[in-house]
């Protein structure tokens, strides 16, 4: 993908991140729905809760991925652990 001359390493980084985080929102949609469905839970989804949650997990794995791209890319130590 990087080999084309119009894409960055930022572009490959963002589609990643926005593309797991679609997934993961999908599954937990699909999961959740079906956990309500399926027993008596009586619960309140509170969707800005949700989503604060979503994009604090979110900005928390893209820093700690980021950090390991640095990390294998500047220091070949961590590559063999």
């Amino acid at each position: 993908m990087l080999a084309y001359p119009k894409i960055t390493f930022v572009d490959a980084i963002l589609a990643r991140a926005i593309l797991s985080v679609l997934t993961q929102v999908l599954i937990s949609c699909i999961v959740l729905t079906g956990i309500c469905l399926a027993f008596e839970t009586r619960t309140v989804f509170l969707i800005d809760r949700a989503f604060i949650a979503y994009a604090m997990a979110a900005a928390l794995g893209l820093g700690v991925g980021l950090l390991n791209c640095f990390m294998f890319t500047m220091f070949a130590l961590s590559t063999r652990l």
